[in-house]
């Protein structure tokens, strides 16, 4: 499925690339620290390795959800790992996920936070107040 979705391999300039080397990084045990804080909005905010353990056993969806603002704010659903392959054959409402909330940065997507359970609604205007705001500071 990785070389359907990623065909030149992900990358930090796409924000489901950016989730899923994130992610990688992030619940490896061997992964790279520089890469997680890099691709982390404000990492001195976040307690990182209790994201860790919780995301862990979440996979990453196959599509990106936009937001109002396409260009500056993506939603990237993570999805419980299942232990026997699953095939969807119709459209099915999910609640049992979480969003990773990704926010561009300089050209590069980041990771802005990562939601409760069934969390369905995030404060774009918000986000984007913070980042106008860090943009000016």
């Amino acid at each position: 499925m990785m070389r359907q979705v990623f065909p030149d391999g992900p990358t930090d300039h796409d924000p489901l690339g950016s989730a899923f080397i994130w992610k990688r990084e992030l619940c490896s045990p061997d992964g790279n620290r520089q890469e997680v804080l890099r691709l982390t909005y404000r990492p001195d905010l976040w307690q990182l390795d209790d994201v860790a353990p919780a995301i862990y056993s979440w996979g990453i969806a196959s599509e990106v959800i936009e937001s109002n603002y396409p260009d500056r704010i993506a939603y990237v659903k993570l999805l419980p790992i299942s232990a026997p392959a699953v095939r969807a054959y119709a459209e099915a409402t999910l609640s049992n996920y979480r969003l990773l909330v990704m926010v561009k940065r300089g050209g590069i997507w980041k990771a802005w936070a990562v939601s409760d359970v069934g969390t369905t609604s995030v404060d774009t205007n918000r986000i984007i107040e913070i980042l106008d705001q860090d943009e000016e500071s």
